[in-house]
């Protein structure tokens, strides 16, 4: 059975980690970032990339440091969408640069933390799923897969 690491932080990325978890592949370990200060009373509140791994009873790591001190199987490969953190040669190296990232665009024109949202603004009408290979770049690795579709008049980011 294929294993991953997944590296994600965002409401996207929950829906991949679903996803992924639904498949034949094994997730390892979810490297997220830490539980920040929500709300009136600034109460430390994990994302839910987090709240779906505990759920699953899958290890967490908010420090890269933490995770990079462990030993992954291998042939284990990291999978990264919104991280909303670049990946730095350790990580990289570790997988034997076998980590792949799931950008909501079709790259290279929508680089970045909000492609989604920015294609909507620019009133674009086809969109799409990029996989990259994961480089020391913004979303500027190698191109692996393209799967193109269309945007609606009535699209938000979150139906996208």
């Amino acid at each position: 059975m294929p294993k991953i690491v997944f590296f994600g932080s965002s409401p996207f990325s929950v829906i991949v980690l679903e996803k992924v978890l639904s498949s034949k592949y094994k997730v390892l370990s979810v490297v997220t970032t830490p539980d920040q200060p929500i709300g009136r009373h600034l109460k430390l509140t994990p994302n839910p990339v987090k709240l779906l791994a505990q759920k699953h009873n899958i290890p967490v790591y908010t420090d890269i440091h933490d995770f990079l001190a462990i030993e992954i199987p291998p042939k284990t490969i990291g999978l990264v969408a919104a991280h909303g953190r670049r990946l730095g040669p350790k990580t990289l190296s570790k997988f034997n640069n076998q980590v792949y990232v799931i950008h909501p665009s079709l790259l290279p024109k929508y680089r970045g933390p909000s492609p989604l949202q920015q294609q909507i603004l620019d009133g674009i009408s086809e969109t799409g799923v990029t996989i990259i290979q994961a480089d020391l770049g913004e979303d500027t690795g190698p191109i692996i897969a393209v799967e193109k579709d269309i945007i609606r008049p009535n699209d938000t980011w979150q139906t996208l």
